[in-house]
């Protein structure tokens, strides 16, 4: 039971460690993920430097029998507050970036975040309540090493270094894969299966824009270039996140795209979209050529391929790289 608990400890601290050095290695991609979870622009680049701060602390205190129990509760307390903002994500039908792992790892916050943050707390919970339960308080990782036989601690040893070395395999892998893909999943983007209306008329409903006003798509349409339409709320906070980036796409990008802002409601329903920030590509012609999208990933690689088009030559060349 020792032996289970020390592991478990281990592991806790360990994806702490490696969250709070991920974050704090990108600072400005923290800082984006706080504002798309509401957190306010001026607050967000302090909860950029002080969240990880407060992994790393965790992870270390994990560690000590003396702190062990109390590093727990604080991990089962951080890990719910992370759960309760996914929570209201979620229920409000935004699509915020985690950034859990910094750019190790990061994609749209939704269920499977919600569940594996659960998980978490509930481990750290379960750490916490055995070391304050268990006579003598957590168990020690020296006073457990100490009772090991050589033999013992020679396959642990074995054991660790191999699992390193899976694990780093594992890592270069994924990462060649993700380079190699790259292309392909801009690809994905633009064919998701979402995209079932692609070629149709775009829907003949009224738009909103961020102001209140109607306006018809024909208004908003481009004689020579596609329509990049962006479904927006005032209350979401990835989209206010992505709003400065929306905002340089219409300045730098005219050339080869229009840009349109427009809230939710009917004419969201209409053209297929669930939650916010969305976007779709309207043709000139008036017909729907992509999307849509959801989530400040999803959107920012419909403006890299539609800015920037690749010839099919060049994307099998890019994935056989």
């Amino acid at each position: 039971m020792a032996a289970l608990l020390i592991v478990a400890r281990a592991l806790l601290a360990l994806l702490f460690a490696v969250a709070g050095a991920a974050k704090l290695a990108d600072r400005d991609g923290s800082a984006e993920a706080a504002r798309g979870f509401g957190v306010p622009a001026r607050a967000a680049g302090a909860v950029a430097l002080l969240l990880p701060l407060a992994e790393l602390t965790l992870a270390a205190a994990l560690g000590p029998p003396l702190t062990a129990p109390y590093a727990a509760l604080g991990a089962c307390a951080l890990l719910l507050g992370f759960a309760a903002a996914i929570a209201r994500a979620v229920r409000a039908g935004e699509t915020p970036d985690c950034h859990c792992f910094g750019q190790l790892h990061s994609a749209p916050a939704g269920r499977a975040t919600l569940l594996r943050n659960g998980l978490l707390a509930a481990l750290a919970a379960g750490l916490a309540a055995s070391a304050l339960l268990r006579d003598g308080g957590a168990p020690s990782l020296i006073g457990w090493l100490g009772d090991l036989s050589d033999a013992a601690l020679a396959g642990l040893g074995a054991a660790l270094v191999l699992s390193v070395a899976l694990s780093a395999v594992a890592w270069f892998g994924l990462e060649l894969l993700r380079q190699n893909g790259r292309l392909l999943e801009r690809l994905d983007a633009l064919e998701t299966a979402m995209g079932r209306g692609v070629g149709r008329p775009a829907p003949d409903v009224p738009l909103t824009d961020l102001a209140g006003e109607q306006v018809a798509l024909q208004e908003l349409l481009d004689a020579r270039n596609p329509l990049l339409l962006v479904f927006s709320d005032p209350a979401c906070g990835p989209c206010r996140a992505l709003m400065p980036e929306v905002a340089g796409w219409q300045r730098e990008l005219t050339d080869a795209l229009a840009v349109a802002v427009v809230g939710r409601g009917e004419a969201a329903e209409a053209y297929g979209v669930a939650g916010t920030p969305s976007a779709l590509l309207i043709a000139p012609d008036g017909t729907i050529a992509a999307g849509p999208v959801a989530g400040a990933v999803g959107i920012r690689a419909l403006v890299a391929d539609t800015a920037t088009p690749v010839s099919a030559a060049e994307r099998l060349s890019g994935v056989l790289v």
